[in-house]
């Protein structure tokens, strides 16, 4: 079974092995089931896409949740939840015929097969010219000075061993994002005047496709020519082209955010709204509420963007009443890749829990052996409550333990942000969980170390 509800607490724990011989009340196992347990509600409005058992970008309907696959193994890596966002080029397919220009290029429409299985790949042939930027671009011009803005595509070698895209305007470049389609190697160079860059990176996707994609703002502009290049090094370089041989392009995106699933447009900009997944209960099903003590295991990826500047990603939350200030969490704490905090580490795995105010109870977002993260790596997140004996621990190692916090019951636990009255997730998490756990007594923090040792689990 994918969730095991029980009405009568087990009250006793033997331990054979350091692991629990009771069983969790509340298994959710997304990964395994591709399916929600009984009583999770999810929504959202409208359509959405994610990676299906081929290794194809699909497209989920209404209130459908997406249970997403790693593109190249075709493993089932989860629940992906996220937040809403608005893909602002009018056009995801990629040529001259939807209003981008070309730069020392020539484009052929539907050429080859692209992500989502589909003939509508273009190729972008690089001209016997130069030497000089062989490019395609088109100016999308919205949000305000100072705003993050996303810019991805997929590419693929169609004879040159690099793609490319990258966004300017007059008076500033946010970075040239190059991937090297032979080795993966990703690299971003370019950044210059008003343009300040905050993110970028490449996905395999399979078959030799890559999204690939840079992120950050221009100080004095809301003008983003947005570029996708044929490259024929890692610097990007100017050089002079064959006529013959060039990349294939496919799913052009610009976001006001960071970088979310594929959004396709066909004319219009299209919005894909926010994953909302809530688990309400009465308190005697199986969540302990005679002292509360309880043990919550998650294992996750990390959020697949760094740019979280002054929110962040939360996991689960769990509150007494429809108030975020009330509540406890396991959350990864947002930043930004190029303005990390002073640990260097960046971001990290954390944990608070607060009743009256916000974090009263315990704080594990700021202890000094706290765990870092990285984009889409995998974590086991351990959350040992009991009265003055509160624990986090990730991956196999204790980063908090809090000997003051008292605990009071819960009535809604929200899958992938906060909890708010007014019906929407905050702070939303941005990425794939694979399971969550809950057993109604706090293991020992020697159990929950061996529960979330990665290489054992």
């Amino acid at each position: 079974m994918h969730f095991h509800l029980c009405t009568k607490l087990i009250s006793k724990m033997s331990i054979k092995n350091n692991y629990p011989s009771i069983r969790p009340t509340l298994f959710a196992d997304f990964a395994s089931s591709k399916s929600l347990p009984f009583n999770f509600k999810f929504r959202r409005t409208g359509n959405a896409t994610y990676v299906d058992s081929d290794g194809l970008i699909k497209t989920s309907t209404t209130d459908s949740p997406r249970f997403t696959h790693d593109p190249v193994t075709k493993q089932c890596l989860g629940l992906l939840i996220e937040p809403g966002s608005q893909n602002k080029q009018s056009y995801s397919i990629i040529t001259t015929g939807n209003g981008w220009s070309t730069q020392a290029t020539t484009t052929t429409d539907n050429i080859a097969i692209a992500p989502d299985g589909t003939n509508t790949a273009t190729k972008l042939t690089a001209d016997a010219s130069g030497p000089s930027g062989h490019s395609i671009f088109k100016l999308v011009t919205t949000g305000a000075n100072n705003n993050l803005h996303t810019f991805s595509a997929f590419v693929k070698s169609a004879g040159y061993n690099y793609g490319m895209v990258y966004v300017d305007t007059s008076g500033g470049n946010i970075g040239r994002t190059v991937v090297n389609f032979t080795t993966g190697e990703v690299t971003c160079v370019g950044t210059n005047g008003i343009g300040v860059l905050s993110d970028f990176g490449a996905e395999p996707y399979g078959n030799g496709w890559y999204r690939i994609w840079v992120a950050g703002r221009f100080t004095t502009s809301n003008n983003y020519y947005c570029h996708v290049d044929v490259a024929s090094n890692q610097n990007g370089d100017a050089f002079t082209g064959d006529g013959t041989n060039g990349i294939l392009m496919w799913g052009a995106q610009l976001e006001s955010s960071w970088l979310t699933s594929y959004i396709p447009t066909n004319g219009s900009q299209v919005t894909q709204n926010y994953d909302y997944c809530q688990v309400e209960f009465d308190n005697t099903e199986w969540y302990n509420n005679r002292n509360y003590d309880g043990s919550w295991i998650i294992d996750a990826r990390a959020p697949y963007n760094r740019i979280t500047t002054g929110t962040n990603h939360h996991l689960i939350n769990a509150a007494p009443a429809g108030d975020a200030n009330q509540s406890y969490q396991i959350r990864f704490d947002g930043y930004d890749r190029f303005n990390t905090y002073g640990t260097g580490i960046g971001g990290y795995v954390a944990s608070w829990g607060s009743y009256t105010s916000i974090v009263d109870q315990w704080n594990f977002n700021n202890q000094n052996n706290k765990i870092g993260w990285t984009p889409g790596e995998r974590f086991l997140i351990a959350l040992g409550l009991q009265t003055n004996n509160v624990s986090l621990i990730v991956n196999g190692k204790l980063t908090g333990n809090d000997t003051g916090a008292t605990l009071r019951a819960i009535y809604n636990l929200q899958i992938g942000g906060t909890v708010h009255t007014n019906g929407f997730p905050g702070q939303p998490y941005s990425g794939v969980i694979s399971k969550i756990l809950y057993y109604p007594e706090r293991l020992s923090d020697t159990v929950l170390l061996r529960l979330t040792d990665l290489d054992n689990n």
